[in-house]
């Protein structure tokens, strides 16, 4: 969809709204996967972003507007200022990003973030994402791709999706945390984009978490000692990577969808290892990386599925 707002239009909500005075400036945003249009927006005593949601997707909006005022609420996501949810509008506090700590501390700053998203108030359902996860099997079933075997990864899912039940409590997730959806400010870390938000499986989002900062098993196992307050378990273990298995699967299918598909082909899996932690750094969202993200992504997983800690794990958790 093609946005009329400009930077005059932006001025003039925050002026009428939040009542602001003075000299107020505005400037563009790049904005994430959503499509949605951002414009930074100085006043003399605050800053602010203007969210301009995308139109294409207003049936969701909102859920991702529920969940972003129990996050406002909360101290996990931005303050909300302004929300006009006939014109899919919010105001919200900017965060100005920090650099990110090192070593533990950042692993441990995740981790805060993680509880106090997972220990906050219900949020509303959200949606179904074994559904969303079929819906995108056959979404990429139509890219033809030569790499992907989608009957194993179907068949990986079923038996995934049901060993996770015996193990499973729901607490309010955000359903989405990739690097460009975290912002780590004040000395902590805030969740934006609620779109995919819900009452889910927690472990969903330690997967995200894990996918795109943790570089080795070890940082993994870190993460989930410093969310759990406690050495995991062999269950908590099995929970853990089935969980990330999916979820990286999940994440590979909507880079693939989203990759321009002349290059889908052009691809060798192999040669791409954990090329998907690049991501964070992409600062310009090239559709033309998105296939490497997206392959290594499911290799990976691929890479799991055929070891037997991933049988291992099934037996875990539907044992328990």
């Amino acid at each position: 969809m093609v946005y009329a707002y400009s930077e005059r239009d932006v001025i003039d909500i925050i002026h009428k709204n939040l009542k602001a005075e003075g000299p107020i400036t505005a400037e563009l945003l790049s904005g994430g996967l959503s499509g949605s249009m951002l414009f930074k927006v100085k006043t003399l005593e605050q800053t602010y972003v203007v969210r301009f949601w995308n139109m294409q997707w207003a049936e969701y909006f909102p859920q991702d507007l529920a969940c972003q005022i129990v996050a406002s609420n909360s101290d996990y996501g931005p303050k909300l200022f302004f929300t006009d949810e006939r014109s899919c509008i919010s105001v919200m506090e900017y965060l100005k990003p920090e650099v990110l700590p090192e070593n533990e501390k950042l692993f441990k700053a995740l981790a805060d973030l993680l509880k106090r998203i997972h220990t906050g108030p219900e949020i509303p359902k959200g949606f179904d994402r074994s559904f969303e996860f079929d819906e995108s099997i056959k979404e990429v079933s139509a890219l033809n791709l030569e790499y992907i075997n989608l009957a194993l990864i179907s068949q990986v899912k079923k038996d995934i999706f049901d060993a996770l039940q015996h193990d499973a409590h729901l607490a309010p997730c955000h359903g989405d945390l990739h690097p460009r959806n975290i912002i780590f400010s004040k000395g902590q870390f805030f969740a934006v984009d609620y779109t995919w938000g819900g009452m889910a499986d927690p472990y969903w989002d330690l997967a995200a978490i894990a996918i795109f900062n943790c570089r080795t098993s070890k940082e993994e196992m870190l993460l989930l000692k410093f969310y759990l307050d406690h050495e995991p378990t062999s269950t908590e273990r099995a929970h853990f990577s089935l969980a990330k298995t999916t979820t990286q699967i999940f994440y590979g299918f909507e880079l693939l969808k989203l990759a321009p598909k002349h290059l889908l082909n052009t691809v060798t899996p192999r040669a791409i290892e954990k090329s998907y932690m690049e991501f964070a750094n992409d600062s310009g969202l090239n559709p033309d990386n998105f296939p490497v993200y997206g392959f290594s992504l499911i290799e990976e997983a691929v890479s799991y599925i055929c070891s037997q800690h991933y049988s291992q794990d099934l037996i875990n958790l539907r044992s328990n």
